[in-house]
């Protein structure tokens, strides 16, 4: 598709919820209050063109002691006192984090924010469609590699699978997640990308 009819796709009404809960984890499927002192957070999710496809960034965390040690994610993290508002930091993040800025002009829509429990964190999405295929270039302490997963895989339902993944605490969990390009993608990250795909197939 090209980019004018992936603009219109993307501009639809926000699944929110309904989409997230598709891929979060079964413990958390169910209703949970938002802390008061969750910390704000935002990601970039970027689509890059590549002949009438599309891929999208991902990057892989490194290993460390945490929750999100080696998961699948979006440039992003917590906002900053420096930051304008949400969306300067999902802009100043990926910057940060791939060394590249999102342009104001390329971005096209907000998806519904989400709540992620194990870190207190409540993440809002900016998507960015590109007009063309940048480099990027990984931090060397936040990012371990990037990947760029097709579009087309992600709406294909036999992405969607099911296993149990053990937890950076020792802890194992029964989760679905989306298979892409043979990277176990789960969690918030998989729930965001949950609403982006209903969005489009809407």
């Amino acid at each position: 598709m090209n980019s004018d009819n992936l603009k219109r796709l993307l501009s639809k009404e926000l699944p929110g919820e309904l989409s997230h809960k598709k891929l979060a984890p079964y413990r958390v499927k169910d209703n949970y209050q938002i802390r008061s002192d969750a910390r704000l957070s935002a990601v970039s999710i970027l689509l890059l063109p590549q002949n009438n496809q599309w891929d999208i960034v991902l990057i892989e965390r490194p290993k460390y002691d945490g929750v999100h040690s080696g998961q699948m994610a979006f440039p992003g993290g917590r906002i900053e006192d420096g930051d304008l508002d949400l969306f300067h930091t999902a802009i100043r993040e990926c910057e940060e984090e791939v060394a590249y800025r999102p342009e104001k002009k390329d971005f096209v829509t907000k998806l519904s924010p989400i709540y992620i429990p194990p870190s207190n964190f409540w993440v809002h999405p900016y998507v960015f469609v590109l007009d063309g295929r940048p480099s990027f270039i990984p931090d060397e302490r936040e990012v371990h590699r990037i990947h760029l997963v097709s579009l087309d895989d992600l709406l294909n339902d036999l992405s969607v699978k099911s296993k149990t993944i053990e937890l950076s605490n020792g802890l194992k969990l029964k989760t679905p997640y989306f298979d892409l390009n043979n990277n176990t993608v789960w969690g918030a990250t998989a729930a965001i990308l949950s609403e982006l795909k209903d969005l489009i197939n809407a």
